[in-house]
């Protein structure tokens, strides 16, 4: 069974969207991933956030911080 990852999209330096979910903030990704823990969802689950249709950061579980990789 494939592991379930959340895609989100860096919109600018301070805003990113996952679900329907829009955060702006100085650190947006860390702030995404404790909306979307606050919203319910599994601290197991993945999330990749695209940047002009590369990846830019992923994340093994939104609920772990050690997990980040970064793209280029």
């Amino acid at each position: 069974m494939a592991k379930a990852v959340i895609n989100a999209r860096l919109i600018n330096s301070s805003t990113v969207a996952a679900l329907d979910i829009v955060v702006t903030a100085p650190d947006p990704v860390t702030a995404l991933r404790k909306r979307l823990l606050n919203a319910g969802h599994d601290p197991s689950v993945g999330l990749t956030v695209w940047r002009g249709g590369r990846v830019w950061q992923s994340f093994e579980h939104i609920g772990k911080s050690d997990t980040k990789r970064r793209g280029h």
